[in-house]
């Protein structure tokens, strides 16, 4: 016959099976009490060969304190990104973890993507705030024209609750005769002594007065 024969071109493409694909698997986050974590953010995607087929995805949570900007979507290969957003301005002081689930198939088949589900773990420290403690309110001493009175001490500690924000402390006295020692420290609630020394040489007898300060701050 004429124009016999003829030829058809046929092209079979096969997609690689979706792969889910998520980025971080974990979310780790330490406030101070009445703080808020800034909001972060999931990243999820087909992450199988090419060629790509349509990853569809979901993603689940059920943390009174944690939400999603997003439960789905679909990915031919590009990352989407998912806020998540926490609200902790009235938890108390301690340790919350959680899980947020995502899972993944196949558009083309419904069939349970490669690698699904993926969990993440999020997890919020919540610490309470640091509290100023000294042992004593006043200090009081004798010594001998031109000697040395005796050492004396007191001590320094962070009065939070566990967890604790930690204590940064710093110590300052007004007197040139009079020395506390050390200037500074830290504490998560064990006590620190502070030692306290007199120099009585150069002083006419009489009663000096001075005054030993002790200033805290909060370190998440």
């Amino acid at each position: 016959a004429s124009n016999s024969p003829q030829t058809v071109g046929v092209a079979l493409r096969v997609n690689a099976r979706p792969k889910l694909s998520v980025n971080p698997t974990a979310l780790t986050n330490v406030i101070q009490r009445g703080g808020t974590v800034p909001s972060t953010s999931l990243e999820v995607w087909n992450g199988s060969s090419s060629p790509l087929g349509v990853l569809n995805y979901s993603l689940s949570e059920s943390l009174s304190w944690l939400s999603l900007g997003s439960l789905g979507g679909s990915s031919t290969g590009e990352h989407d990104s998912i806020a998540v957003n926490y609200s902790t301005a009235n938890l108390a002081p301690g340790t919350y973890t959680g899980t947020v689930l995502v899972a993944g198939t196949d558009a083309a088949t419904g069939e349970t993507a490669a690698g699904s589900p993926k969990r993440v773990r999020v997890s919020v420290v919540v610490k309470d705030r640091a509290g100023l403690g000294v042992s004593v309110e006043a200090l009081e001493a004798s010594a001998l024209e031109d000697y040395p009175a005796a050492s004396q001490s007191f001590e320094v500690w962070n009065t939070g609750s566990s967890p604790v924000a930690e204590l940064r402390y710093r110590v300052t006295d007004d007197a040139t005769w009079l020395t506390a020692s050390p200037a500074s420290g830290t504490s998560s609630g064990e006590r620190d002594t502070i030692t306290v020394s007199f120099n009585a040489a150069g002083l006419d007898g009489g009663t000096y007065r001075g005054i030993i300060r002790v200033e805290g701050t909060d370190e998440i």
